[in-house]
């Protein structure tokens, strides 16, 4: 008889437990904290413009970046550019800060010390969250003549 009496006061009184237990042990966690988890998409949003598509030696290279963090607000922060041959070789790597909030300009002549025919990857990453996945953009580095116009 007194199992039965008792029974729904031990219900009641579980969480009213443990939650005094958390709180007299400091470490105080709410338990359906992960029960609705955020996974929600975690990349930098926002593209990179580029004044042209292929590049020739001495071109100036230059870039337009409108980058938003994952919620959408644009960001305010210093973030790293590298642009990369390959991940193996890096050409260069650079902290970029915004003109505006979200908006990053960035432009750099490119050297005979590269080289040619390749394609190159421009990215922009937040040293910040490193898990945030990065923005990407390619280009190509071509020895290209232009067509005479004849009129």
């Amino acid at each position: 008889m007194g199992r039965l009496i008792t029974w729904p006061l031990r219900v009641l009184s579980t969480p009213v437990r443990y939650v005094a237990r958390s709180i007299r042990a400091r470490h105080w966690r709410l338990p359906w904290k992960h029960w609705f988890s955020r996974n929600y998409n975690r990349e930098l949003q926002g593209y990179i413009a580029l004044s042209q598509p292929i590049y020739r030696i001495g071109d100036t290279l230059k870039m337009k970046a409108y980058v938003t963090a994952p919620g959408g607000r644009p960001l305010n922060a210093k973030l790293e550019l590298n642009i990369a041959q390959r991940w193996p070789k890096q050409v260069l790597n650079k902290t970029i800060e915004p003109e505006k909030p979200g908006v990053y300009i960035f432009d750099w002549p490119l050297a005979d010390t590269l080289d040619i025919d390749r394609d190159y990857y421009i990215s922009i990453t937040h040293p910040g969250h490193e898990q945030w996945s990065n923005l990407s953009q390619p280009f190509r580095l071509e020895a290209y003549e232009l067509d005479e116009v004849k009129t």
